[in-house]
């Protein structure tokens, strides 16, 4: 990604665009120079927001951007069935978590969206902080505590989990799927204290 980046960002017509100030305007890019430009003007910011007209214009960028940098997202805006689905059937609630988890995490991300995403109210980052929680191995908590809090975030108490914002307890094991993950995680107790987590397959329920 640098071999491709760094000329541009050392190149003299970036160096004038950047004394100009802002706002600044653009034009008569092709779409390949699109995200390479994006890149080499971002810098060391820890958060690049990038705001696009509609979601064909943002998933195109999305594509061209994710070639360059593997930490890009992509913020979806709320469609008519976002006010529908459930938690755990929702993949847009799914891809939004993601980036509010990586900005709670201060994480270095570029998040690409579209003025109907940008438009869209959040909860304020504290109100995330103040619910957010977390389990490690060697943690002491009750599990019935734990069980509570994922009931309050919207989690589906379940025999068997198979989809995002489930989970399912027996014994001394809760099967959690986080809405921002990709498999979801086993967390065995032994009494109070947390012993192992690690993430299974849903289709077999068998550990990878």
């Amino acid at each position: 990604m640098e071999a491709l980046v760094s000329p541009v960002r050392e190149s003299a017509e970036l160096s004038k665009m950047q004394g100009k100030g802002y706002p600044l305007s653009i034009w008569g890019l092709t779409r390949a120079a699109e995200p390479l430009i994006m890149e080499a003007m971002r810098g060391d910011s820890l958060f690049t927001l990038i705001v696009t007209a509609d979601s064909a214009r943002a998933d195109k960028l999305y594509q061209d951007y994710k070639f360059l940098d593997r930490d890009v997202y992509l913020y979806p805006a709320k469609d008519a069935l976002f006010y529908y689905a459930d938690v755990h059937g929702n993949l847009t609630s799914a891809k939004r978590l993601e980036i509010l988890k990586r900005i709670y995490l201060n994480e270095r991300t570029v998040i690409i969206t579209t003025i109907d995403g940008l438009m869209d109210r959040l909860p304020d980052m504290k109100y995330f902080r103040r619910h957010a929680f977390s389990l490690s191995v060697g943690q002491e908590i009750d599990m019935e505590d734990v069980k509570r809090r994922l009931i309050m975030l919207g989690y589906e108490n379940v025999a068997v989990v198979e989809s995002r914002g489930q989970f399912s307890a027996r014994g001394g094991i809760i099967d959690i799927y986080p809405l921002a993950e990709e498999c979801p995680c086993r967390v065995e107790f032994f009494g109070d204290e947390v012993e192992s987590i690690r993430y299974f397959d849903e289709s077999t329920q068998r550990s990878i």
